[in-house]
């Protein structure tokens, strides 16, 4: 009797999506794909409960190579906030491309918004840690609930563009998808000159000239 093949949880995330990507379906139970990958069902269970759950995880995977891609750049450390998250979009996308074919194909089985929901669950709270974060410059506000809401919606803007750019890159038809990345450079710079408080402060700083300049009349 041929020994038993184990397998560590990405390999059989390769394995997976291979199967997927050759026989443009997941295969049809745990048992059969564990029979494919030569191994007992039950080590699958030992990493996923779930083919779903597996391919959340390729999205948590593709997250974690990115960051890792990027603390290996030394320049990255020096890049002002913006920077930082058009590098990180930009080398998400790079891998999501890789893996185009696995990605589409998970996509196009989200039917419900629910079901994305679930799909995106643990990236979107990697995001969200990715982008508190970033040193970004913000209103500094005494009331710490307010300050709170306003960390939120920074944190909320990141993964709300990514799912958008997502979308985008689904559809988009150029050479190597370049008009993603236009899409991601413009619309990251939109959003960073929006968020830009130096005329807020400097509109403050006159209040409050202002008003000690009343109280001491």
């Amino acid at each position: 009797m041929s020994q038993e093949v184990k397998m560590d949880k990405m390999q059989l995330v390769s394995a997976y999506m291979d199967f997927v990507l050759k026989q443009g379906k997941a295969p049809e139970n745990v048992y059969v794909f564990a029979k494919e990958c030569g191994i007992e069902e039950s080590e699958f269970y030992t990493f996923f409960a779930s083919f779903e759950v597996l391919e959340k995880h390729v999205f948590t995977a593709f997250y974690n190579h990115t960051i890792a891609l990027l603390h290996k750049n030394e320049a990255y450390h020096t890049f002002q906030a913006k920077d930082q998250l058009l590098s990180f979009y930009y080398t998400f996308f790079e891998i999501l491309t890789v893996n185009r074919s696995f990605v589409l194909y998970v996509l196009q089985k989200q039917t419900s918004i629910s079901h994305s929901i679930s799909l995106f669950s643990g990236l979107r709270k990697n995001v969200k840690e990715f982008m508190s974060g970033l040193e970004i410059e913000k209103l500094e506000l005494k009331n710490k609930n307010l300050n709170r809401f306003q960390d939120k919606k920074i944190e909320e803007l990141g993964w709300g563009q990514l799912i958008i750019f997502i979308n985008y890159w689904k559809k988009d038809t150029s050479e190597r998808f370049e008009k993603t990345d236009v899409f991601i450079e413009k619309s990251v710079t939109a959003c960073f000159d929006l968020m830009n408080i130096k005329p807020i402060k400097s509109v403050m700083d006159l209040g409050k000239f202002l008003f000690k300049e009343n109280l001491r009349r």
